[in-house]
């Protein structure tokens, strides 16, 4: 045997390592990302409960939105913000007089959509305005039959 035939090529051992480095620091990103959103999202709980303690549930529906547009957690987190606020915004005040209005709507197909429509809506937060609507359902049909919430919202 020569020396040539003695001695491996190592390239594969260099990608590897760099494909190992770039995936720690990936993850070391993606988990200060997380921690970052989850903050942001706590202090966004706490000043909706403000906001929906004075505001009927259109008011709460703007606020979420306002938010919405200018969320800067991860968009995937940003996206199910939409309910955990606004059902924090609508427990903030008791009793919910609209909710009259508001119970069982959810069972429709279209319903928040004549109202997303009449806000004037963009393609970027059509989905969260129509989650907004549905989480008034949802809490409006949770208080009419007087049943307490699944959980702590908010964390």
């Amino acid at each position: 045997m020569t020396k040539e035939t003695k001695s491996r090529p190592r390239g594969h051992l260099y990608v590897f390592g760099i494909v190992g480095v770039l995936s720690v620091a990936a993850g070391g990103w993606f988990f200060r990302m997380v921690l970052f959103s989850e903050k942001h999202l706590k202090a966004e709980v706490e000043a909706l409960r403000t906001v929906g303690a004075s505001a009927d549930a259109e008011g709460c529906v703007s606020a979420v939105l306002e938010w919405y547009g200018r969320c800067e957690a991860l968009k995937s987190l940003c996206d199910t913000g939409v309910t955990r606020l606004m059902v924090a915004c609508l427990d903030a005040k008791e009793p919910r007089d609209e909710c009259a209005t508001y119970a069982g709507q959810g069972a429709k197909a279209q319903y928040g959509y004549k109202e997303c429509m009449a806000r004037g809506v963009t393609k970027a937060n059509k989905k969260a305005c129509g989650e907004a609507y549905m989480a008034i359902d949802h809490v409006c049909t949770r208080k009419s039959k007087n049943t307490a919430p699944r959980g702590e919202v908010g964390g």
